[in-house]
């Protein structure tokens, strides 16, 4: 699948997955969801996005991409939402997080997909719902 970085550069979209060997409890239940959901559908985890470096950083991943309906799922932690001690420093690497994000958002909507965060505060019925109605857009 070709994608545009915001070099405006075609890219190939690589669906290998990146070398993880934890993810979180939040990860783990979202996988479940859209397992759910998405029952004959690929589910891809942890992919690269390229050409979404932005400021000379390095290409950002997704926690989920499902290519046949052009989706890709972030779940977002407390870590994501506020500042949280444990992932972050200082106030600057909280909003540098918050950054990535929304760079991940932008690049989602430059290629098309359809862009669903996953709160950790909300219900995997929650969850569902909100994919749900995200396809029904």
């Amino acid at each position: 699948m070709k994608v545009v970085g915001f070099d405006r550069k075609q890219y190939n979209l690589s669906l290998n997955k990146k070398a993880r060997n934890k993810v979180s409890s939040y990860h783990e239940r979202a996988r479940v969801v859209l397992n759910k959901i998405f029952k004959n559908d690929t589910v891809y985890e942890e992919i690269c996005l390229p050409g979404s470096k932005k400021n000379n950083g390095s290409n950002l991943f997704c926690d989920f991409l499902i290519p046949s309906h052009r989706i890709i799922v972030e779940v977002q932690g407390q870590q994501h939402l506020s500042e949280t001690r444990f992932f972050h420093d200082t106030k600057l690497d909280f909003l540098a997080s918050r950054r990535r994000d929304r760079t991940k958002e932008e690049w989602s909507q430059l290629n098309g997909f359809i862009f669903i965060e996953l709160l950790h505060n909300q219900s995997d019925e929650e969850w569902e719902k909100n994919i749900l109605l995200s396809l029904a857009e």
